[in-house]
């Protein structure tokens, strides 16, 4: 993963044209969405993802509504990555975190295995960065060759003799497998104020387990990737619809009620509970 990271730094990306969703540019937990009518964030940080291709002929095409989830979706072949680096705040704290999104894995029948600890068949990584050379942690959810699904949180501290603390933390499903060639929803959540990380499919808690170590991290600069990440797998294909990452976690009944619908309407959905929440407070206050 470490590979990953520095290789996007290196990068020189260019950002694509700009896009939103009204009804999300004020809330400010939103790191970034992407429904992928074209690669631009719908949130408000305008994280735009890019095209990453290299010697192995990596490419993405858009899918047509009638192959996609969701309106339109975005097919990654090979070692596809689409990322960005920008100068965009992230905190990961006691609010917790979501991530979720609409994948579709195809059947693979043989694997190759170089590295269990990268063999991935999907990943949508959030990470900050206090530098291009400082890395502080990430927030990540993948699919792996074998379709299990994996959460997992990284942060590097750094101390006062100079030296580096590395702490991470790993949730994964047992005898699921997400490589069908069906479409899952997915999402990694860690509630606010909460020891607890979950890992979510089809709407429904799959996996739940808890850490006393505290892996908050914030960085100035957040670099968010999407796509395949392996380099010892055959088929490097993924189809992805619906990404939203989030400095907040959501409920379960929150999850379940974005598996049943799109991520605008829930979101729409979801702010209006808010100011209505927000309304019945200010009046309890008055009195």
């Amino acid at each position: 993963m470490k590979k990953l990271f520095i290789l996007f730094l290196l990068l020189n990306l260019n950002s694509l044209s700009n896009a939103s969703l009204d009804i999300v540019q004020r809330w400010d937990y939103i790191i970034g969405i992407y429904t992928f009518e074209n690669l631009s964030d719908s949130g408000q940080r305008s994280i735009d993802l890019v095209h990453v291709e290299d010697e192995t002929n990596t490419k993405h095409t858009f899918i047509t509504q009638e192959e996609s989830k969701i309106n339109k979706g975005l097919k990654v072949q090979r070692f596809g990555q689409v990322g960005q680096v920008i100068s965009s705040f992230i905190d990961i704290s006691e609010k917790g975190f979501t991530i979720t999104a609409w994948i579709k894995i195809p059947e693979q029948e043989e694997k190759i295995v170089t590295n269990p600890d990268q063999d991935y068949r999907f990943t949508i990584l959030a990470s900050g960065w206090e530098s291009e050379d400082v890395f502080r942690g990430w927030v990540l959810l993948s699919i792996h060759t074998n379709g299990s699904l994996m959460g997992s949180n990284y942060q590097i501290i750094a101390n006062n003799d100079n030296t580096y603390t590395h702490n991470e933390f790993r949730i994964e499903t047992d005898q699921i497998n997400l490589t069908d060639n069906n479409w899952h929803h997915i999402a990694y959540v860690k509630p606010a104020r909460s020891q607890l990380y979950q890992l979510f499919i089809d709407g429904e808690l799959v996996k739940e387990e808890s850490s006393d170590m505290d892996l908050s991290f914030e960085a100035p600069i957040t670099l968010i990737s999407i796509g395949t990440a392996s380099d010892s797998i055959l088929d490097g294909t993924a189809y992805v619809d619906e990404v939203g990452l989030f400095e907040k976690g959501f409920t379960e009944k929150e999850i379940n009620s974005l598996y049943r619908t799109s991520l605008e309407s829930f979101l729409r959905a979801l702010s209006v509970s808010e100011k209505e929440t927000k309304a019945i407070k200010w009046a309890t206050l008055k009195q």
